[in-house]
């Protein structure tokens, strides 16, 4: 199933709860973000999930039958800038 983000607050976005069909246990599926504004290679991308049996490997999720409702945040911070200074001779 898919997920889209639905409602834009300050910084953060909620998606649409997904009820996953018993013939997709044990099944693996990947977490995707993708960028309307701005620009993704400005921002490190950190998922966290809780309530799977399963732990993440990268950005995919399997969803097993002992399985509690599963929450996924995924965080965005900013990399650091850098800045180079000098002169500059003509």
């Amino acid at each position: 199933g898919l997920s889209v983000a639905d409602a834009t607050g300050a910084n953060s976005t909620t998606g649409t709860p997904i009820i996953v069909p018993s013939n997709m246990l044990g099944t693996t599926g990947s977490i995707i973000e993708a960028f309307s504004k701005g620009d993704e290679n400005e921002y490190a991308g950190n998922l966290v999930c809780t309530g799977n049996t399963t732990p993440l490997n990268g950005n995919k999720l399997t969803i097993n039958t002992n399985d509690a409702a599963i929450i996924c945040t995924l965080t965005n911070s900013r990399k650091d800038l850098v800045l180079i200074s000098g002169k500059v001779f003509n």
